[in-house]
């Protein structure tokens, strides 16, 4: 598991033992010429480095859109991020077009 043994994983820390660590620098998604949305979660809803999050919403109302301007707006505001984006059950082309 993870490159080591599986034995080796029952000495693995409890999860619900851990202690939390809260995100402490704020990632600001808006930046010239950019979507008004990302401003518009800037000020509901900023998100923190090490957060996560989930959009939930009806068919058709924008989720991956916006989901693909969050991760823009925050690779763009900060060049040395490590972005990670789950898609679950989402079309190839949604998929393809994220990727660029």
């Amino acid at each position: 598991i993870n490159g080591f043994a599986p034995n080796e994983s029952l000495r693995r820390y409890n999860f619900e033992e851990m202690t939390p660590i809260f995100p402490n620098e704020r990632l600001v998604l808006e930046r010239p010429h950019g979507s008004l949305a990302m401003r518009i979660v800037d000020l509901i809803s900023p998100i923190g480095k090490g957060q996560r999050g989930m959009i939930v919403s009806p068919p058709k109302a924008g989720k991956t859109t916006l989901m693909k301007d969050v991760a823009k707006s925050i690779l763009r505001n900060n060049r040395k991020m490590h972005l990670i984006i789950l898609l679950i059950d989402e079309r190839p082309e949604e998929v393809t077009d994220i990727k660029e």
